[in-house]
């Protein structure tokens, strides 16, 4: 099972790789599943079923954001108060995330609104996990609470990386998401 799942990986990054180069090279509209599958020496079929399409492709590095991030979450949660690990968590994460795949993803983000709308959706979806995952540490009964500090830091993290998406994308956006959590009274360090 192991072999499998390395496998998968690889051929996962050969197409992110590949699929990434062509969106930078022709833009997002021009590239065509064919291309990528021929720049990745992966099938089209192969493509379709692991990623469902051009779009698929494109967010593919976020669909593992959700995991990681609550996987972040759960290791702050035993140790700080449930709104300050979910910031600590997504900070750590905006923190690590590759700058060059930062200003990929933002790239494709301006370019395409339908890969915009997306990205709005895996937001939400975070939301929901990260307001699931901090109730029980509020106690019980604080689902609204939960759902407030859930709301209120991704909305943050969300905020600050469409702020990002507008400007000149030099920095990157931890800093600017540490200033918000500040603004929040979150603890940044």
């Amino acid at each position: 099972m192991n072999s499998i799942s390395q496998r998968h990986g690889r051929m996962r990054t050969k197409v992110l790789e590949a699929a990434y180069d062509l969106f930078a090279q022709q833009g997002f509209e021009p590239t065509t599943m064919a291309d990528i599958a021929t720049a990745s020496g992966v099938a089209r079929r192969t493509l379709f079923r692991h990623f469902g399409g051009k779009e698929g492709i494109a967010l593919a590095y976020q669909d593992t954001i959700l995991d990681d991030l609550m996987v972040r979450l759960a290791e702050t949660l035993e140790m700080e108060r449930p709104d300050r690990a979910l910031a600590h968590a997504v900070l750590s994460f905006v923190d690590e995330m590759p700058r060059q795949r930062a200003l990929d993803l933002s790239n494709l983000l301006v370019e395409n609104p339908n890969l915009r709308a997306r990205n709005l959706e895996k937001y939400a979806a975070i939301e929901s996990a990260a307001a699931a995952m901090i109730s029980p540490h509020l106690g019980a009964g604080k689902t609204l609470e939960a759902r407030i500090i859930a709301a209120t830091v991704i909305g943050a993290w969300r905020i600050v990386n469409e702020r990002w998406l507008e400007g000149d994308r030099q920095s990157h956006p931890g800093a600017e998401l540490r200033r918000a959590f500040d603004v929040m009274r979150f603890e940044s360090g």
